[in-house]
């Protein structure tokens, strides 16, 4: 599954036409202000340097001026994440690499729009190629980064989190899984167990983030939502829900949340009842249980006595991983 340049056109034509008071902010619309923000955020202060500082060169202004967002951005990258008191309860690394990518992201935009400033008042042909090679950068940028907005926000999570974000308690055993299966999305079974409060479901969007930012199709849903999904053919569903650029039988990954829970109530969902719901519609039988078997699932079951029950039905789709949050 991938973004097309079809997707990628539609989902801008939505976030810059229409009213953002009606229709609500989407992520990729935040990503697009918030990069038209640091361009401003490097224009605005080369202009207000240049009226309070009239004598000082534009060369001068707005090397001082990518000088401190560099500065700013180097503290900002690094400030939050090497606190001791952060350090302390990480339990999974931060992802260098795309932070770092991240942040180059912003500095470009800072540096764009300090450039354009620059080529306002002082056209020499050498500020002309700078902003050109600015320009089409940025637009490299803006592709890779909008799409990969577009999968995270095609996700559905209830909330972003990445998985370096997460600070529960969880077994070294556990914890090497989820580092094995965060560098590989290939169609494994993922259990989560464990009581109200521990982790379990934000572990699991952390998880299906961290494969939405690398391109991978996933899609979040809850237990029942699934089941009534489970009843209704692709048509309807894209019928239904035209919004979504992927079902979830098309989805690369699939998480599955509150299935259980836990104490002080009783299980509501067991394997008998998923299997149920898979074979309800004849027609759609051998379609439902092949797109489960062929993707990556996170299934956050909880608290449950069906403990065996939940592993064997499981087992029977792909590979299974199977962890115990306390």
């Amino acid at each position: 599954m991938y973004i097309n340049a079809k997707m990628f056109l539609t989902q801008l034509k939505n976030d810059l036409i229409g009213k953002d008071s009606q229709r609500g902010i989407t992520i990729t619309y935040a990503w697009l202000a918030n990069q038209f923000g640091h361009f401003s955020l490097g224009f605005i202060p080369c202009v207000l340097f240049y009226f309070f500082f009239s004598s000082w060169s534009p060369v001068f202004i707005t090397l001082l001026v990518c000088g401190l967002w560099l500065l700013f951005e180097t503290f900002n990258l690094l400030g939050p994440l090497m606190k001791p008191s952060y350090r302390k309860g990480l339990v999974f690394k931060p992802k260098w690499n795309n932070l770092i990518f991240d942040t180059s992201t912003d500095l470009l935009f800072f540096f764009f729009g300090a450039s354009v400033f620059l080529i306002l008042n002082k056209t020499i042909p050498v500020v002309v190629i700078i902003v050109i090679v600015l320009s089409l950068v940025a637009l490299i940028l803006f592709i890779y980064w909008y799409t990969v907005k577009m999968y995270i926000q095609s996700a559905y999570f209830p909330f972003q989190f990445r998985l370096s974000q997460w600070m529960c308690k969880i077994s070294n055993e556990d914890k090497d899984k989820i580092d094995k299966l965060e560098k590989k999305c290939c169609k494994n079974q993922i259990i989560i167990f464990g009581g109200r409060d521990t982790g379990k479901t934000s572990l699991a969007v952390a998880l299906a983030t961290e494969y939405s930012i690398i391109k991978i199709a996933c899609q979040y849903t809850t237990v029942f939502k699934f089941v009534e999904s489970c009843l209704n053919s692709e048509q309807k569903l894209i019928e239904m829900y035209p919004h979504l650029l992927w079902t979830w039988r098309k989805s690369e990954c699939l998480v599955i949340d509150d299935v259980n829970p836990g104490n002080p109530f009783q299980d509501v969902v067991t394997p008998e009842f998923i299997r149920t719901a898979l074979e309800k519609n004849e027609s759609l039988k051998n379609e439902n249980y092949s797109a489960l078997s062929n993707k990556t699932v996170i299934w956050v079951v909880g608290e449950t006595v069906y403990k065996e029950e939940w592993i064997s039905f499981v087992s029977g789709f792909a590979p299974m991983a199977v962890m115990f949050i306390s």
